[in-house]
């Protein structure tokens, strides 16, 4: 796992946010209002960009409105109706940059024009160049359309434009590394439609949520998460990408066709949703797995961080599939926020698990003499011995001489809670800053492997060398399952065909010599086994072998119209190879094999039927 940062930490306290209203801060900051300032009275469905949009031509004039209605609190806000702003004055020339840097996380650099460290809040202008290290991070967003573009680690992206107008996401290249691009939810827009450019394509994103990646053969991704009208083009050729699938375009290539994207990963068991912190720190985990469907997973990829928005990351690792566990140990009071994705072979990630919240609140026993003392603690309320919830606003003192069972709950974490035992000795001394280990990832037993089972049909051509080469075809369909092995399948199965083949002529000395024409075929059971090499979800070679049994049945004719029918029971062993190709619910499959049989019964005449067989088929899997 990779090395994260560590900080220091001396106290957590969880304090609600008190929010003063909105019209009594107004009233407060407009006394000063400056010459030319008026009332908007704001309507259904307003948000800040559209409002700029409106009364001043260009959304990035938003910050006029926010400075000069100051108490609406974050972006973005929920404008109740009703509500009169107060609109200052357009100012002459640029009224501020194209974007700014909405969140920094160490080492982030902006080239304007020579590269120098980034920080919040910086502003942003055209031909800037925002570029992150190892373990950094960045948010830009765009002031012309309130877009997000959140940047992840060893990535540069350039802001790009013309002299018309703002900034806009859509005049933005993406030359390395990978961006989150979040559209429209923020400021209310119903419909929103930007373009990124890579060096290998074009990539258009909708209102949602999407990744767009770059890797170092400057291959590039596009996976939808959420939201409709994203495609990529390249070689002038565009392919719509679709939610919950994804595509990517070579250098001097065509996008490939839409492909699925990993499932949502499945927390197995989730982290505890309060955790007591106490002097030595918190211990909690949780467990992973894949969804139930999707293709494979061949790299997890997980986050550990100290916020919801996840920018204040303390973990961030790609790890292999043997490892289904996130281990946190020893972390101070505070909350924490865990979540999964999978990646499958072809770097293609997919959407995040639910997020996992755990709260870990302080909270320490103390012995002090014949007894224990269950501190206070605002917002916990606890149970001793069974009895009713109460919220610990002051001290408790039990018998120490006794074991008791403490059973507490936080507000933040409703429905959920921890138990502990007394008596629990600790020290009142204060302790020195404790530093943040990062949580260890470690491996568990992986959920076991489904076996799979197979229905197919198919059809083929048959050549046998026998006393003649004869020409035939076969038809027919069968039954099996698959146990998944550490490197790939074991596949049983039955299968029931039909043979035919051309008629052909022959001399037996059963008809005195005369020209003689035989038609015949043959009914065949066979029960292949064989091994599916690997386990990818798209392509997959094997090979095998079928032991058979042949009941065949043929007619015999000479000109004048007399005939005669035979019949002969073969046994055979086949030996095979093929290879599977993933379409829809099952896969389209090629065979070849050859067949060596045997007559043990017959009661006129008969041939060996030997000989090769080309199938092809479609075999549904139940996965």
């Amino acid at each position: 796992m990779r090395k994260m940062r560590t900080f220091e930490l001396t106290f957590v306290a969880l304090v609600p946010a008190l929010a003063a209203t909105l019209g009594t801060t107004a009233h407060d900051a407009y006394a000063q209002a400056p010459a030319g300032t008026v009332d908007y009275t704001v309507k259904q469905g307003d948000t800040c960009f559209a409002i700029a949009r409106a009364k001043y031509g260009d959304a990035k004039y938003i910050d006029l409105i926010h400075q000069a209605n100051p108490g609406m609190g974050p972006s973005p806000h929920a404008l109740k109706e009703g509500t009169v702003l107060k609109l200052p004055p357009k100012p002459a020339g640029n009224a501020g940059p194209d974007a700014k840097l909405d969140f920094v996380r160490n080492q982030v650099s902006v080239e304007a024009p020579s590269p120098k460290p980034a920080h919040k809040d910086d502003p942003l202008f055209r031909g800037n160049r925002v570029s992150t290290k190892e373990a950094s991070a960045a948010d830009v967003r765009f002031a012309a359309d309130n877009a997000q573009l959140r940047l992840g680690e060893h990535t540069l992206v350039v802001i790009l434009g013309d002299s018309k107008g703002a900034a806009r996401v859509g005049e933005t290249t993406l030359v390395s590394g990978s961006l989150r691009a979040r559209l429209g939810e923020l400021d209310g827009s119903k419909k929103n439609e930007q373009t990124i450019a890579t060096p290998a394509a074009k990539v258009k994103v909708g209102t949602g949520e999407a990744q767009i990646h770059v890797d170092a053969k400057q291959t590039s991704r596009l996976a939808v998460y959420k939201g409709k009208g994203a495609s990529i083009t390249a070689q002038n050729k565009t392919v719509a990408v679709p939610e919950n699938f994804g595509s990517k375009a070579e250098k001097g290539k065509a996008p490939t066709p839409p492909r699925p994207l990993p499932g949502a990963a499945q927390w197995l068991t989730a982290p505890p949703g309060l955790v007591f912190g106490r002097s030595a720190g918190a211990d909690f985990f949780g467990d992973f797995g894949p969804a139930s469907t999707g293709p494979a997973i061949a790299t997890w990829h997980v986050q550990l961080s100290k916020d919801e928005g996840f920018q204040d990351v303390i973990v961030d690792a790609r790890l292999g599939t043997t490892t289904h566990r996130l281990e946190a140990r020893a972390v101070p009071a505070g909350d924490y926020y865990a979540r999964v994705s999978g990646i499958d072979d072809d770097l293609f990630e997919g959407p995040f698990s639910v997020v996992s919240v755990t709260h870990v609140v302080p909270f320490e026993v103390v012995a002090r003499g014949r007894d224990v003392v269950l501190p206070a603690a605002p917002g916990i309320s606890c149970g001793v011995d069974g009895g009713p919830m109460i919220e610990r606003a002051t001290p408790l003192s039990l018998d120490g001489t006794k074991a008791h069972r403490i059973r507490c709950a936080s507000a933040s974490a409703p429905g959920q809670g921890a138990e502990l035992d007394t008596p629990i000795v600790a020290t009142a001394a204060k302790e020195p800053p404790r530093r943040l280990s990062p949580p260890a990832l470690r491996g568990v037993t992986p959920p076991k492997e489904p076996v799979l089972i197979t229905a197919e049909l198919g059809t083929g051509l048959r050549l046998t060398s026998n006393d003649a080469s004869e020409l035939g075809f076969a038809y027919g369909g069968g039954l099996g399952l698959r146990v998944p092995l550490s490197s790939g399948y074991l596949g049983f199965g039955v299968r029931l065909g039909r043979e035919e083949y051309l008629e052909r002529t022959v001399n037996p000395q059963q008809f005195g010599g005369q020209e003689t024409k035989f038609t015949h075929g043959a009914l065949i059971i066979d029960g292949p086994i064989t091994y599916h090499f690997g386990k990818s979800p798209t392509f997959g070679p094997y090979l095998g072998f079928s032991p058979s049994v042949l009941f065949q049945n043929g007619t015999f004719a000479v000109p004048t119209g007399e005939s005669k029918d035979s019949f002969a029971f073969l046994l055979g062993l086949t030996g095979l190879v093929g290879a599977e190709l993933k379409l829809g619910p099952g896969d389209i499959f090629g065979e070849l094999s050859y067949r060596g049989a045997t007559v043990r019964q017959f009661d006129f005449a008969s041939v060996g039927m030997r000989g090769s067989s080309l199938n092809l088929g479609y075999r549904f899997i139940l996965r």
